[in-house]
């Protein structure tokens, strides 16, 4: 039987007590929108690779109590992270790029500020509850981190030595078959609307990060964002899954 998976901080610490739910959206998603009551069973997890059966056993206007019967299974982190360099794109586009990425499997996902950047904010808590909606719909149990925006200078400055860094450019060459199997990380890099600058591109590569292309085809960044991750990601997926 299907059951529907929630995510958020639930605290597993009484492993095998009452769970109360006291979060707004979470209650009404559970009343309003699916219409459980008090016999039906979910998922809860807590965002950090462990879930729990619970039973739901009372719903009063504020609180939901729940009883955790058995947990479903925990997982560990990969020591491995893969990040999403974004530039900041246009509101809806750039939520389908966190929907996304959530699903294909990301640790984390970065807004970044490029010359060409028109939109110049986010709200880091909508993608957050984007990147949880997405995770429990996916099956995932960790939720990638939503940071802050930061200037594309100080993202290329995060890179590290024995780290992939890929930044995606329609005049780039092919990525090439010689990269290690092993990184601890993987850095992706997708431009705004307009492309890179070339100013931009030559501190990338003064960075050892790899220029490479998605095809003979110009893709919009959305598409690219989301093509590009799961490439990458799906090469080491064999030997190494993220998740």
């Amino acid at each position: 039987m299907h059951l529907n998976r929630f995510i958020s901080s639930f605290d597993f610490s009484n492993a095998h007590g009452l769970l109360e739910i006291k979060d707004a959206g979470t209650i009404r998603q559970i009343t309003r929108v699916l219409r459980l009551g008090a016999g039906d069973s979910v998922i809860l997890g807590d965002g950090n690779g462990r879930e729990f059966v619970a039973e739901i056993k009372k719903i009063d206007r504020q609180k939901i109590y729940l009883l955790l019967r058995k947990e479903s299974g925990t997982e560990i982190k990969e020591s491995r992270t893969v990040t999403l360099y974004s530039a900041i794109l246009k509101r809806e586009n750039f939520e389908l790029v966190v929907q996304k990425a959530t699903e294909i499997g990301v640790t984390e996902i970065v807004p970044v500020l490029t010359e060409r950047t028109v939109k110049k904010r986010v709200r880091t808590d909508r993608l957050a509850d984007i990147a949880r909606e997405a995770s429990e719909q996916s099956g995932r149990r960790f939720i990638p981190k939503i940071r802050e925006p930061i200037p594309f200078s100080q993202a290329l400055d995060e890179i590290e030595k024995g780290d992939i860094a890929i930044l995606y450019d329609p005049s780039g060459a092919l990525l090439p078959g010689d990269m290690p199997m092993t990184p601890k990380r993987i850095r992706i890099f997708i431009g705004p609307e307009d492309g890179w600058s070339e100013k931009e591109k030559t501190e990338a590569r003064a960075k050892n990060c790899i220029c490479a292309r998605l095809g003979t085809r110009t893709l919009r960044a959305e598409t690219a964002a989301i093509v590009g991750l799961y490439l990458i990601m799906h090469s080491f997926e064999d030997e190494n899954p993220v998740e």
